[in-house]
């Protein structure tokens, strides 16, 4: 599975870095600075797009496999509207966690 934080954080390092190289030379004033970081957030909006739809269907591939494992396997002894209920809520509690792995994300934290 890819660890969007990693990705992410892979995708900001050149960013990040050119924008420091530039601020600490002294050769661009703060105007060419902003106008730098707003041409890679464009440049870098494509990748980030990408990423995001290759971490979305890798947990729509985990979910999937993890469902068919638990209908399939994991309560074998109880009744199929049962089993069909316990595996819906499991996989809504995956759900949850990347939803909330994602926020925590987007805040920054880590």
């Amino acid at each position: 599975m890819i660890d969007p934080k990693q990705i992410l954080a892979w995708c900001a390092v050149p960013a990040a870095l050119g924008a420091v190289l530039l601020f600490f030379s002294g050769q661009i004033d703060a105007r060419a600075q902003d106008t730098a970081q707003v041409e890679v957030r464009k440049q870098m909006a494509p990748v980030q797009q990408q990423l995001a739809e290759l971490v979305d269907q890798g947990r729509r591939d985990e979910d999937f496999r993890l469902r068919v494992y638990c209908l399939d396997r994991k309560h074998q002894d109880k009744p199929a509207d049962e089993r069909e209920r316990l595996c819906d809520t499991e996989s809504d509690a995956r759900w949850a966690e990347w939803r909330a792995k994602d926020a925590k994300l987007k805040e920054g934290q880590p």
